[in-house]
């Protein structure tokens, strides 16, 4: 089994993305916050690849970089650029912006540290959503669940959250029924609600799950899912390439404002 290390200065992004990489693709998986624990982990357990975020805190990324080429010469590194980073740094294999497309970063891997046999993919979406429409639908009027909120008040938060994810698609679930929804045409709504089931699929002990599909180059997306109560889930469709954080932000914030208006 091969061993990645992520060195992020944002712990829970590191975690989050730990969990994909070991879930989906098989991989054993080391986290550092600083430049500091990234070199006593190198120094501790040689990782087969390095994924290092640019903003690593306690220490220049040029020093870093030098020092862990002298610990371990021929270490693979992926960097994780600021958006205006020097592209002239020579020390690094591979450049992957965030947010990170869980599939390039296991092909990547792939690519500096091949293992016997055929190489990891990431596991996809199946069965595959229909391309879902950035089409504005404000609330579905049919099959909505009677959850004992007003279905119009349930869908102000999924749509603000649509609109800040720049009309990305947002479904609320309970099960196979849908209670409101945004940023989407109804015919899209039934394929993304199945991908959801499919996602959280054996994800019983878990708060949040995040899976990645492409449709095609100019179509990839994220499916981020944060669990309410229940069997309630709050998800959306990332196309846009925001940062992460950012996405799990307002994500929290529609969240809080639906479990107040389903009390």
């Amino acid at each position: 089994m091969r061993t990645i290390l992520i060195a992020d200065r944002d712990a829970e992004f590191a975690a989050f993305l730990a969990r994909e990489l070991e879930q989906q693709a098989g991989l054993r998986v080391l986290i550092a916050t600083s430049a500091a624990l990234t070199l006593q982990r190198v120094s501790e357990i040689r990782p087969d690849v390095a994924v290092i975020d640019a903003d690593l805190p306690d220490g220049a990324l040029d020093d870093l970089l030098r020092r862990l080429r002298a610990h371990v010469p021929d270490l693979p590194v992926v960097l994780l650029p600021l958006p205006d980073q020097n592209e002239s740094t020579v020390l690094v294999q591979a450049r992957l912006h965030k947010p990170v497309f869980l599939p390039e970063l296991v092909a990547t891997i792939d690519t500096l540290a091949p293992e016997a046999g055929p190489g990891l993919t990431a596991a996809p979406l199946a069965p595959q959503p229909a391309r879902l429409a950035r089409r504005s639908l404000g609330e579905l009027t049919a099959g909505l669940a009677r959850s004992g909120a007003d279905p119009r008040r349930l869908a102000a938060p999924l749509q603000q959250l649509s609109q800040e994810m720049q009309n990305d698609p947002v479904l609320l679930t309970e099960g196979e029924l849908v209670l409101a929804a945004a940023g989407l045409a109804a015919d899209a709504a039934e394929p993304m609600q199945r991908a959801i089931s499919h996602a959280w699929a054996g994800q019983s002990d878990v708060a949040e799950v995040l899976r990645f599909a492409n449709d095609g180059a100019a179509d990839r997306y994220a499916l981020y899912s944060v669990r309410l109560v229940g069997q309630r889930l709050l998800s959306i469709g990332v196309r846009s390439r925001l940062p992460l954080a950012q996405v799990r932000r307002a994500m929290r914030q529609a969240v809080r404002e639906v479990e107040a208006l389903l009390q």
